[in-house]
């Protein structure tokens, strides 16, 4: 999952549609099974990851619309010189507002 971040723009919410995640919010953590919504707003550091090795699928939706476009800059194109996708988002993290302020715990 991603490093523990904080959106100033965008309100997240996850659907669990297969497996299991493990979610931090705020001070909590919490397993979110199939079937689970979670909301993620604004200005609370959060992340996820998956729960087990099984497999999982999950729906995310962000509001308002935008921050797809951050998903599409950081995989990039031919000119990402070999950086990882981590990398790039933090290049990108001011452009976006959004803060990372930890590690994946995944």
């Amino acid at each position: 999952g991603p490093g523990q971040h904080i959106h100033e723009n965008e309100d997240e919410a996850l659907y669990i549609l297969e497996g299991e995640i493990n979610i931090k919010l705020g001070d909590d953590i919490f397993v979110a099974q199939a079937g689970s919504f979670v909301f993620l707003p604004r200005n609370v550091v959060h992340t996820f990851w998956r729960g087990s090795e099984q497999p999982t699928k999950i729906l995310v939706i962000i509001s308002p619309p935008q921050f797809e476009n951050f998903f599409f800059d950081a995989v990039g194109d031919e000119k990402i010189d070999g950086q990882t996708f981590g990398e790039r988002a933090l290049q990108l993290a001011d452009k976006y507002k959004v803060k990372f302020v930890g590690p994946p715990l995944g």
